[in-house]
């Protein structure tokens, strides 16, 4: 079933059933097709984030895309988020040489690509980013030493202020420790949608 909505002067497409598949390209890999469905706001949203990081970062691994919905949205396995195709899990990029199979230990994560890849999702219509709040002081490091100010610090990052605080677009959820949750926000057709931040454990 698909709809048109009028948003100011520009009219857009709804599909009020079916998900959006992520298309396959270069410089990632789904891991999980059979639940690689969003809206379709999300999904572009994702790929002008991967475009952007790859535009400016100098990392030239492949970027490991998880769960983001099933075709049809609703309960998606163990996760109590991941149901209405505007969140998806994004693995750490790893450092040159380490195997996409092996576990990713913080020694294998390459922090400064980590660093621009966030920084790329501060640019897109992202809502949250859940990562481990002990895994962000890494993160914190990379930021600092690429150069970072302290407002772009305090704006992108939950770290060192607390696992509680409820500032940064990067905050704490446990089991985040080797990936990124990311949630993006709704788009202009989806009058559905409520824009809330409830735990994506």
């Amino acid at each position: 079933e698909i709809s048109a909505c009028l948003v100011g002067s520009e009219m857009c497409i709804r599909d009020s059933l079916n998900g959006v598949r992520i298309p396959e390209g270069e410089g990632y890999w789904l891991r999980l097709p059979q639940s690689a469905y969003g809206t379709t706001h999300a999904v572009g949203e994702l790929l002008a984030a991967m475009t952007d990081f790859r535009d400016h970062a100098t990392w030239d691994g492949t970027l490991a895309i998880g769960s983001m919905s099933s075709v049809r949205g609703g309960p998606l396995g163990h996760h109590k988020s991941h149901q209405t195709g505007r969140d998806v899990d994004i693995r750490l990029p790893r450092r040159a040489g380490v195997s996409r199979y092996a576990e990713l230990k913080v020694r294998r994560v390459d922090w400064a690509a980590t660093w621009q890849f966030v920084q790329a999702l501060t640019r897109a219509h992202v809502q949250v980013v859940f990562f481990d709040y002990r895994r962000q002081k890494y993160l914190h490091r990379a930021a600092v030493a690429a150069g970072a100010t302290k407002e772009e610090l305090a704006a992108t990052l939950q770290y060192p202020r607390g696992s509680h605080a409820r500032r940064g677009l990067v905050r704490h959820s446990p089991g985040h420790e080797k990936h990124v949750h990311v949630r993006f926000g709704c788009g202009p057709c989806e009058v559905s949608c409520v824009a809330s931040l409830p735990e994506p454990a």
